[in-house]
């Protein structure tokens, strides 16, 4: 072809991918400021109620709220805290908001990131379409990073700041006290915050950095920018050592050696399995995972053989995806921890990476043919996001909706349920009514997972009519309850799918 025709394709298509990419972007935001209710479950809603608890008491970790297993210091909710008194004290659309940001962050830093890569405007954008239609919608991983809570953005913003610093001093052959001083920073806040960020950036850093200084060992007998090592792992023990010392709860699975096999193939495989072909067109996602294999393998053999490494630097950090994907197929195997679709979310961005760097080599017109299937690809996916997230938003109708406007309709702001319902109704009613958590409808006690102490009696005021609100399940329980402390019952309804019983006062304590 003609190289002016070839040239004029190519803007062609550089459109459409920005479109395109536009368009995905703003169906997500959407999502996050206008339907931010539409996945909502109860983990979800405790993210956002403890942002307007963080705001409400001046500090990013209050004394009284009980925590899950993270510490939140750089996150969307202290985000939310922030921005909450500027949306005139509107929850959901300052998580919302806040939520938008992040993402917006992570996408402009992974865009940086593969352009130092060298990889073209069209083909950093292919590569992160490709990450967006791999995911589900309102699947696992897309609340992870895209949607709502968004519990690992951070990590992953951490993670393309530092393989941005990683591929710098690769390339100059040293590290700047800035990077140093950054970087350390980063780790410590992130080892405050849990384990994930040590998972999904700092063990595969330096699984890709061991490599690194193993085939340079192998092949000259020496070691190759050692400063760059020591480094990342000082980096891995920051985060480590600062994780112990937070004393953030992490529990510790114990070793699975005899039942690995059945577990693989009973529950990690069909995850992995669910975790790259749940979304659209199935066969596309199959086929880009066989070119992301090809195209690694052929990045090993290209390191291998390449004797000076400042030619081809940046490949490196590239492995850490497909490191990071294999450590928590181990780590999932090989031990009792749970299994989900999340703990392989590297993935995606494994095959993304990989699928374009093989392509990008094609002839000229193979590498149009496969931007043309990735804009393809993307507009289905696009669709069923939008279809979904936006169309498919039926949070008015659901019985959580239904019994806070009861509740805000009849004049009632307080109530009780168990930790499945009371998050999820509050935010769900934008926290104008306050239905609080118990461990059980039976005792009354306030329960000690994502909740706070000065929620609950004697810490507030127990006087005014307090309602209960009682599905099927529960039922037994609360009749144990009714039975045992006689409260004086004003009134019982049956609201969508719950009976709520409005008592003279509140009866739930924090302890009995």
């Amino acid at each position: 072809m003609k190289p002016e025709f070839m040239k004029y394709l190519n803007k062609i298509i550089c459109i459409a991918l920005v479109a395109v990419l536009a368009m995905m972007v703003w169906v997500f935001v959407d999502a996050n400021i206008n339907h931010y209710t539409a996945g909502m479950q109860s983990d979800i809603a405790s993210e956002a109620l403890f942002s307007a608890l963080m705001y409400e008491r001046g500090t990013y970790r209050p004394d009284t709220w009980y925590i899950s297993s993270a510490i939140h210091v750089i996150t969307v909710p202290n985000l939310s805290a922030l921005i909450y008194p500027l949306t005139g004290f509107n929850l959901n659309l300052s998580m919302g908001i806040a939520c938008s940001i992040m993402l917006c962050l992570m996408l402009v830093l992974m865009y940086f990131y593969l352009r130092k890569m060298d990889f073209k405007v069209a083909e950093s954008i292919a590569t992160i379409l490709i990450v967006f239609s791999l995911t589900r919608a309102q699947s696992e991983i897309q609340v992870m990073i895209m949607l709502y809570a968004m519990d690992y953005i951070s990590h992953f913003i951490t993670l393309f700041i530092i393989l941005l610093m990683y591929n710098k001093s690769l390339k100059n052959g040293r590290l700047k006290i800035w990077m140093v001083a950054v970087s350390a920073a980063l780790a410590i806040v992130n080892g405050i915050q849990g384990m994930h960020a040590c998972l999904f950036c700092y063990l595969p850093l330096l699984g890709a950095e061991f490599i690194r200084q193993f085939i340079s060992f192998v092949r000259n007998r020496k070691f190759e920018r050692l400063s760059v090592s020591i480094w990342v792992f000082g980096l891995t023990v920051t985060t480590l050592v600062t994780n112990k010392l937070s004393g953030v709860y992490n529990p510790s699975p114990s070793r699975n050696i005899r039942h690995a096999f059945e577990k693989f193939v009973g529950e990690v495989l069909p995850s992995v399995k669910s975790t790259l072909f749940s979304g659209s067109l199935a066969g596309i996602a199959a086929l880009l995972l066989i070119m992301a294999v090809v195209s690694y393998c052929l990045v090993i053999v290209k390191l291998i053989k390449n004797k000076d490494q400042d030619n081809d630097y940046y490949l490196w950090s590239t492995l850490v995806f497909p490191i990071d994907f294999f450590i928590c197929l181990i780590m999932t195997t090989f031990t009792t921890s749970q299994v989900a679709d999340r703990y392989y979310i590297m993935l995606i961005f494994a095959v993304a990476i990989g699928a374009v760097m093989l392509f990008r080599d094609f002839p000229d017109l193979g590498r149009i043919l496969s931007f043309v299937v990735v804009v393809t690809y993307s507009c289905f996916a696009l669709f069923s996001f939008y279809q979904t997230l936006i169309v498919g938003d039926h949070s008015q109708e659901t019985n959580a909706y239904v019994v806070f406007k009861w509740m805000q309709d009849n004049g009632y702001e307080y109530g009780y349920s168990t930790f499945e319902h009371a998050n999820y109704i509050t935010v769900m009613g934008n926290n104008s009514v306050k239905v609080r958590c118990v461990n059980n409808m039976r005792d009354m006690e306030g329960s000690k997972w994502l909740s706070d102490t000065l929620w609950y009696p004697p810490y507030k005021d127990a006087s005014g009519e307090t309602c209960y609100l009682v599905s099927d399940y529960m039922q037994e329980d609360f009749d144990g309850f009714l039975a045992e402390y006689g409260p004086e019952v004003v009134r019982v309804e049956k609201v969508g799918y719950y009976t709520v019983y409005v008592l003279d006062h509140d009866y739930t304590v924090w302890e009995r």
